[in-house]
């Protein structure tokens, strides 16, 4: 589903061949995605109704297929923004690219993206503390690396449910933007 989400967000800017495509799309963890994803995605996406294509001709080199957004996909996007299940709440990739596309769900949706990402994140650190609780017993089972593994999760946890909660309260989001 990310895929779908990053090519389909990219395509707002308007249209692009499927190399650009490639180029321009980055995980939230600035990795690139991989070709195979890339056109096996637009292939999809096409076949849905929710990208045109066509072909431009070039000279010297093979025709460029060029994507671009249809209505359908606007509405596929705006779609597989809002849909965050719980079951996909604890992946930082799926949130993350949720949270770059904010603007383009209502209020009420940003809401419950946030309320189902903190519960997410409240387990993730429930379960890092009962690591640590347990360490603490019996500290001769644990090694010290892993310890310290699991204090740095926590540390980390505990930032990015502030982060979250933060946006969730203050409202900093902004109006929803027409894609």
């Amino acid at each position: 589903m990310v895929t779908e989400i990053l090519i389909l967000s990219n395509l707002l800017a308007g249209p692009q061949h499927g190399y650009d495509i490639k180029r321009n799309v980055r995980r939230p963890g600035l990795g690139v995605v991989n070709n195979n994803a890339v056109y096996t995605t637009l292939k999809r996406l096409h076949d849905r109704g929710a990208l045109d294509r066509r072909t431009v001709e070039t000279t010297g080199r093979p025709n460029r297929q060029v994507f671009s957004l249809t209505d359908a996909g606007r509405d596929l996007l705006i779609g597989r923004v809002a849909d965050f299940p719980p079951s996909r709440a604890g992946d930082d990739e799926e949130f993350y690219v949720r949270f770059a596309l904010l603007d383009l769900v209502d209020e009420a949706t940003r809401a419950t993206i946030f309320a189902t990402r903190l519960q997410a994140l409240d387990e993730r650190m429930a379960t890092a503390q009962a690591y640590l609780d347990a360490s603490d017993d019996d500290a001769t089972r644990f090694p010290v690396q892993s310890v310290a593994m699991f204090r740095h999760l926590l540390d980390q946890l505990r930032s990015e449910r502030a982060w979250v909660e933060h946006y969730s309260r203050d409202g900093e989001i902004g109006a929803p933007r027409a894609p």
